[in-house]
C-alpha cells in the first residue's frame, strides 16, 4: 500500500483562556485517597498534615458543571465554572497537602486546579464530590506552610 498524504491542522500553540497564580500548596481531605495515588503516579510528593493549620486559602464554589455528552477515552470530560473566595480556614490534622515548590509542582497545580482543561476533575476523579453550589474539594493554600 502506498503512503498517503494527509493534510492536518497544527495545534502546536495554545492561548490560555484563564490564568491563575500558583499557590504555595493544595489541601484536601483524607477521603480523597484515590487522588493521592494518581498524583504519586505522576511523581508528585503528597504529605499529610501532622497538626491543624490555621491559614489563608482560596475556596471555590461551583457555579456550573459541564459534562461532555460523549465519552472520550472512556471518560465524559468535566469542566467547572467557579467563584473564588479568599479566607482564613483551618486545615485539620490528617489532611493531604501538595506543595507546589517541588520538581513536579507545576504539574501538581495543573492537576489540582478546578478550572484546568486536563486535571483530576476533568477526568472524572472528583465526580462524586462536585455539585453545583457546592465547594470544590481541593483548597488553594495561599499562606506559606512551614
Amino acid at each position: 500500500q502506498e503512503p498517503a498524504e494527509i493534510e492536518v491542522e497544527f495545534w502546536g500553540r495554545y492561548e490560555p483562556v484563564t490564568t491563575v497564580s500558583i499557590p504555595h500548596a493544595y489541601a484536601f481531605e483524607p477521603k480523597h485517597e484515590l487522588l493521592v495515588e494518581k498524583l504519586k503516579q505522576h511523581g508528585i510528593v503528597v504529605e499529610r498534615t501532622n497538626a491543624p493549620l490555621k491559614i489563608e486559602v482560596e475556596v471555590e464554589t461551583i457555579v456550573s458543571i459541564n459534562r461532555a455528552a460523549r465519552a472520550f477515552q472512556g471518560h465524559n470530560m468535566v469542566r467547572l465554572e467557579t467563584n473564588v473566595a479568599r479566607e482564613k480556614r483551618e486545615i485539620p490534622a490528617g489532611w493531604f497537602l501538595v506543595r507546589t515548590a517541588q520538581p513536579q509542582g507545576r504539574l501538581a497545580s495543573h492537576l489540582c486546579e478546578a478550572r484546568t482543561c486536563d486535571g483530576l476533575v476533568t477526568w472524572n476523579m472528583l465526580d462524586d464530590f462536585v455539585k453545583e453550589g457546592g465547594e470544590y474539594p481541593i483548597w488553594r493554600v495561599i499562606g506559606k506552610v512551614k
